[in-house]
């Protein structure tokens, strides 16, 4: 779990996290569920105001209530 590259950083102005998985070995992977799932757990490093609190789980919604995967949401097939 040190090595978790995900991070969710806390933007005070919009009072919101803003979570991001920057490379390929920090994309999240998940069996073929996620294309009808509409929430789930996604674990990263908290950070607030510069600072590592350690990893937290953010329940998080993917998709809107037709289906269609949310802005900066990005599914695709693994195997």
């Amino acid at each position: 779990v040190r090595a978790l590259e995900t991070t969710a950083t806390f933007d005070e102005k919009t009072d919101e996290f803003v979570v991001d998985s920057p490379t390929l070995t920090s994309m999240k992977f998940w069996p073929t569920g996620l294309y009808a799932s509409t929430h789930g757990v996604v674990f990263a490093q908290l950070i607030i105001r510069g600072t590592n609190h350690g990893v937290f789980g953010f329940f998080m919604q993917f998709r809107d209530e037709n289906g269609q995967l949310l802005p900066g949401v990005e599914i695709g097939e693994i195997g």
